[in-house]
């Protein structure tokens, strides 16, 4: 539902869909516990891939895309073979796609 408490979040999501990148970049959404903020980010998700059904869309949590980086960042000292195999995979996986949704930037 599209109401007066929440018609710029609408609108802001519904131009990222439309054409990621151009305008909010990034969008972030910001708002208490249980209203939504997960809903809409899925939403702006779900639309763009509608839009472009060959897209690549990634959701992951912030805690998961920070814990892929230090695991991959661990072993620079360690075993260089191993930390540039690893860098690779983690800059395939965030770079081999075009819209990445980050939740729970709170943790």
């Amino acid at each position: 539902m599209v109401g007066a408490n929440n018609n710029l979040a609408h609108a802001a999501s519904l131009a990222v869909a439309e054409s990621p990148g151009e305008i909010y970049n990034p969008l972030f959404i910001y708002g208490g516990v249980g209203l939504g903020k997960t809903h809409l980010m899925h939403a702006i998700g779900n639309r763009f891939l509608k839009n472009n059904p060959k897209a690549k869309v990634l959701c992951v949590s912030a805690q998961q895309y920070t814990q892929e980086f230090v695991d991959a960042m661990r072993l620079k000292n360690v075993n260089s073979e191993r930390y540039t195999e690893a860098m690779r995979k983690f800059d395939a996986r965030y770079r081999g796609i075009d819209m990445l949704l980050i939740d729970d930037i709170q943790s």
